[in-house]
């Protein structure tokens, strides 16, 4: 928040006044995401100093500022408006005459000194931080303002919303992430009011703090680059690669390799089995020959069993 003097009175409409109400909030936000895209780099707000006698009407000031700009810079001069927190705005006819304005100030014009910055850096800009990230419960929403809109409205007075888990979220409370300057400005109940015209009804829905952490911490600094030159992502060593093609063993093919034996080319080719010797094992009630082979026409042997002998 910035702390300026204003006088609102050259603004005031028609036959209005401005009406005191005590106990008034000192102030209410607005979390805008991202940022506007620019829409007026032609407009800047000018200050004279010192400022011209305030018995003068504003068209003192429009007719000084028009006699700087296009009679002295030879500047093109659009619009002078009043400006409650400098001399005027203008809008010059290009952005580089706007951009060149506020870069050489202060000028000096006929003992005065006539100061530019661009239309949103006035005394009423100031930096913001959100100090704390923390998870926020609210309880007995209406479930009929279910909406992104709705629950970042309910919150703006206070933080801005991040998100809405609504995987753990029920009817019963909603589960959200917010942002906020101080864990202060959180209040202990959140009212949702909506009607038509002069009738409307409310919801109070209870606020919980779940959790928080401050915000800002910074990453490590940036490592220098290695001095001799080499790469800065070096790979690791070489127990954890494949082997290099120098470390492979490579075996003539006019020589067999253990266990192997050579093809009529010279090639190798695995090693063949011995065969098996069948003979004298116990395979005869499958109708297998002492010489290893199975006779199929052989009708095979019966094996009696006894159930009731006892074991060896």
């Amino acid at each position: 928040m910035a702390n300026f003097p204003v006088d609102p009175t050259p603004f005031i409409p028609g036959q209005f006044e401005i009406l005191e109400v005590a106990n008034q909030p000192q102030q209410c936000r607005y979390h805008v995401f991202g940022r506007a895209s620019a829409k007026h780099e032609d407009l800047a707000i000018a200050t004279i100093t010192p400022a011209l006698p305030a018995n003068q009407p504003f068209a003192a000031n429009r007719l000084f500022l028009r006699s700087f700009i296009e009679d002295e810079l030879h500047l093109s001069l659009g619009i002078t408006q009043r400006c409650p927190i400098g001399s005027a705005y203008v809008r010059v006819n290009a952005d580089s005459d706007r951009d060149w304005l506020v870069t050489n100030s202060p000028h000096h014009f006929e003992g005065r000194e006539i100061s530019f910055v661009e239309h949103n850096k006035g005394i009423n800009h100031r930096s913001f931080t959100y100090n704390r990230e923390c998870w926020l419960m609210l309880l007995a929403f209406p479930s009929d303002y279910w909406s992104d809109e709705h629950i970042r409205g309910a919150v703006k007075d206070f933080g801005a919303m991040i998100s809405w888990d609504k995987d753990v979220s029920t009817y019963g409370a909603l589960i959200v992430k917010v942002r906020v300057a101080d864990l202060h400005h959180i209040p202990h109940s959140c009212v949702i009011s909506t009607g038509n015209e002069w009738a409307a009804e409310s919801w109070s829905v209870p606020v919980f703090i779940l959790s928080q952490r401050l915000l800002g911490a910074l990453p490590a600094d940036e490592d220098l680059p290695p001095a001799d030159g080499s790469t800065p992502h070096p790979m690791p060593p070489m127990p954890f690669h494949a082997p290099a093609a120098d470390d492979v063993v490579d075996v003539p093919i006019h020589q067999a390799a253990p266990g192997w034996q050579l093809w009529h080319n010279g090639q190798m080719q695995a090693p063949v089995d011995p065969p098996v010797n069948l003979a004298g094992q116990n395979l005869a009630f499958l109708g297998v020959n002492p010489n290893g082979h199975l006779d199929i026409n052989a009708v095979p042997h019966n094996i009696a069993i006894d159930l009731n002998a006892s074991p060896h």
